[in-house]
Parts: structure tokens; sequence; C-alpha cells
């Protein structure tokens, strides 16, 4: 997928809530949102953070994040972008298990609640990194989050999915309702379509959001032809 359909993907999907999604994250301890590119995992990942306001430490990662040292200095840096002064003071250099335990002790003392955000956490798939997250995941307690965004997820992060306070939501979850689809019709000042239009353009699309985002300004003529009912 092209870059810049991706990003006019996400651009024009964060104007359309996704309140069933954000309301199940609202009440997780760990959220996994595991979908392929395009599906609005990002957008889906800031609606959650925002509707819960929470102190948010935002790591994106890469294939340097599958070294346990390069994770950890990326999770400071998250920290020290979202100001957690006191946690990162909390957590001064040390080796890898070692800071996720103060960090874990640090979350304790902390006076408010704090979610932090992975974005592609795939990166850290089969990794000497990933046990880290998941000692993460088993430690957080309320009233603090964990929330990670990846295309996919085995071994040892598949697992977060599996922990006690945990929502998983998968590419058949993210794909868009119809109510969904009308409402990112509207963001983008498209004409509405029928019933049964709007109906085949989400079938079409498999819900995708790229999909949706890109093909909204022709979906009325793409969908312009009714079939015709058999006859009996």
């Amino acid at each position: 997928m092209a870059v810049q359909e991706r990003r006019l993907a996400e651009e024009s999907t964060r104007h359309v809530r996704r309140e069933r999604l954000v309301g199940r994250l609202l009440s997780a301890r760990v959220g996994v949102i595991e979908a392929g590119s395009g599906y609005g995992k990002s957008v889906l990942a800031s609606q959650a953070r925002d509707a819960l306001g929470l102190a948010a430490a935002y790591a994106p990662l890469g294939p340097p994040d599958r070294e346990p040292g390069v994770l950890i200095s990326s999770l400071r840096r998250a920290l020290r972008a979202a100001n957690l002064s006191d946690l990162l003071a909390a957590t001064e250099p040390a080796e890898p298990e070692p800071w996720v335990e103060r960090f874990l002790d640090g979350l304790v003392d902390a006076g408010e609640g704090v979610i932090l955000m992975l974005d592609d956490a795939h990166h850290l798939d089969g990794s000497p990194a990933a046990p880290l997250v998941l000692r993460l995941a088993r430690g957080l307690t309320a009233p603090h989050r964990l929330l990670v965004a990846a295309r996919g997820l085995t071994g040892a992060l598949a697992e977060l999915s599996q922990l006690d306070g945990a929502v998983h939501l998968d590419t058949a979850a993210l794909a868009f309702t119809l109510d969904e689809a009308a409402a990112l019709l509207d963001a983008q000042g498209a004409s509405p379509l029928s019933d049964w239009q709007l109906r085949a353009w989400v079938q079409a699309t498999q819900g995708w959001a790229t999909a949706l985002v890109v093909s909204a300004p022709y979906a009325g003529e793409s969908t312009r032809t009714r079939p015709r009912a058999r006859a009996s």
C-alpha cells in the first residue's frame, strides 16, 4: 500500500468516532489491536487514549527495538516526550529486566493513571525484547493501562490477549460497519448513498478503512446500478 494512501486513510478516519470499539478498550487493563495495515489501528488507539483521559506515553516501535536495550531507550524517550518526569527519574538507566521492574514500581507510586502505547509491536515478534513487554503487561495494575497495536503477534506477545483484563480487537472487529461507513462519507463531504448502495460499498471493500477512504469519492458511481432480483 502506498504511504500516501495510508496517511490519507489515517487522517480521514480520524474524524469518525469508533465508539463501539473505544467502549471495549475503556474496560481493558491491556488492549491489543491486531490488524493489517490501513485498518485504522493508530487512529483507534488515539481515540481510546483521549477517551481515557490519562497521561499517555507513545512509543512507535521498529526493527531496532528487537534488542532489549533499544526498546528500553524507546520507552524512556516516550516518557520524556510525555513529560512524565517522576517515572523517568524512577527508571534511570539500568539493565532491561531491572528497568521493567523499576517502571512497574514507579507506576505504583504515580499520582495519576498512565497509558503506555506501543505501536507497530509486531516488530518485536520472536525477539529478546518480547518477554519484557509481556512482563510489563502482567505487572501492570489499575488505573494504568497498556495499549498495543500490531499487524500480527506471535510467540510471547500472542499471550497478551490471554491476560486477565485484556481486550483483543482483530481485523473483523476493526472493519467499518454500515453506520461508520456512512459517517466516513459525511466526514469527507461525499454524497450520501442509499441503503443498498452503502451495503454494496462496504461489502466490496470488506470494511477496510483505506479502501473506503480511497473509493469514497466514487462510491455512488460504483454502486449506481442495483442488481435485479432473479425471476422465480
